[in-house]
């Protein structure tokens, strides 16, 4: 429906799965540190990271944490 009517969908989920559904550039992570919000864009934090990965399965894994961390601690 939304691509139908040409709109954007912003939605958050604990389901994991859905992941497998969505490019790296529609997947975003967000943390909090010191009452600040900061957003990141799984394309941009792991710039190699394509479509054929397995990114619910990387992401249980951790594999983002520690980019995402060394982010937030440079900011």
């Amino acid at each position: 429906e939304a691509k139908k009517r040409e709109i954007q969908l912003i939605f958050t989920s604990h389901n994991t799965t859905l992941m497998q559904e969505l490019r790296p550039d529609q997947i975003y992570f967000a943390r909090n540190k010191e009452g600040e919000s900061y957003y990141f864009r799984l394309s941009n934090i792991y710039d190699n990271i394509r479509e054929i990965n397995n990114i619910e399965k990387m992401y249980l894994s951790n594999t983002f944490e520690e980019k995402i961390n060394d982010i937030i601690s440079i900011e």
